[in-house]
């Protein structure tokens, strides 16, 4: 599955702007630029399941079910398919071959809608804002610029957000995504952590110079990201990697670490090489067997670098 899929990352990302009363204020704002609508809200898909994260109107009959709808129920699906379309506007859905055919045109709930993606640093669509009418022909051209500007506005505040969670030079999320992480899903789901520490990265900064040792460092981010897809790599600082997976088996981990010696080593200044330590449990406890994967690092370390431990899942922390 991945686990950026199982973990659901996008979902993370809007449950800590909602709990941070930074969706409510936008949605002020919003309500003051699109008086007319009958309901305006903040949405995104995630795992093809569509959920509103704000609404302008908690009463509206949109809005009680405002989760646990298929995303190809959704008209933001449609601004999800189509990276690059900056406004939907549809003066009359009912007509429309596509959106007539969606729940909640035949119910009558929606006939107007205008909406507009929220983007990532990416290009990726995040989520969306949108505002809807049970009558045909309430949305002009004015309605559909200022939603359009909004929204721009709106996906550079989340590009912002996205800059304080990840690391400029390997584009890897950071340490502080990992206690956003952390504080929001703690609970028994039983994930890998490979801890990656580069062996004697300091020689690459004194014998080429730092420029060298930022191409290294954007060199093992790619290598990581593209032998993790779908996983969560994160750079905790200096020459630190980690990566967190679902995946358990011994024999898929080594193989996945080999994958990227092979990929380091062909590092243009001269290859690569890295100290490995491996544990993995249930989130609630990544403290301990995070240290317990440091620990196996180090070990790796002090006999010889350029290799990698396991520490079994059953084995207990050393103090």
């Amino acid at each position: 599955m991945g686990f950026q899929k199982s973990i659901g990352l996008n979902e993370l990302y809007w449950w800590r702007m909602h709990d941070h009363k930074h969706l409510a204020d936008v949605m002020e704002l919003a309500k003051r630029l699109i008086p007319h609508a009958e309901l305006i809200f903040i949405a995104s898909i995630d795992d093809d399941w569509f959920q509103m994260w704000q609404v302008s109107d908690e009463n509206s009959p949109l809005a009680v079910a405002r989760s646990g709808i298929p995303a190809e129920e959704s008209y933001c699906k449609y601004l999800y398919d189509r990276p690059g379309l900056d406004i939907l506007s549809l003066p009359d859905s009912a007509k429309h071959p596509y959106f007539s055919a969606l729940p909640a045109t035949q119910k009558g709930a929606v006939r107007s809608y205008v909406g507009a993606p929220l983007s990532l640093m990416d290009g990726a669509v995040s989520g969306t804002i949108c505002a809807v009418h049970s009558q045909p022909g309430q949305f002009g051209v004015e309605t559909e610029s200022a939603l359009k500007s909004f929204a721009g506005l709106l996906s550079r505040f989340l590009q912002m957000e996205e800059l304080a969670i990840r690391d400029e030079t390997s584009a890897c999320y950071n340490r502080n995504f990992l206690h956003i992480l952390l504080e929001y899903w703690s609970d028994d789901r039983e994930y890998t952590l490979i801890l990656y520490d580069i062996d004697d990265f300091k020689s690459v900064n004194d014998d080429f110079g730092h420029e060298a040792g930022d191409e290294a460092i954007a060199w093992i981010g790619h290598t990581l990201t593209d032998e993790y897809a779908g996983q969560l790599v994160l750079r905790l600082g200096g020459d630190e990697f980690c990566v967190l997976t679902d995946e358990a088996d011994e024999v898929a981990i080594r193989t996945s670490v080999a994958r990227v010696a092979s990929q380091l080593a062909r590092f243009p200044r001269r290859p690569l090489q890295f100290s490995v330590g491996v544990a993995g449990g249930p989130l609630r406890q990544f403290g301990k067997w995070m240290r317990m994967a440091d620990a196996a690092m180090y070990r790796v370390k002090s006999k010889g670098k350029n290799d990698l431990e396991i520490v079994p899942r059953e084995a207990p922390e050393i103090p």
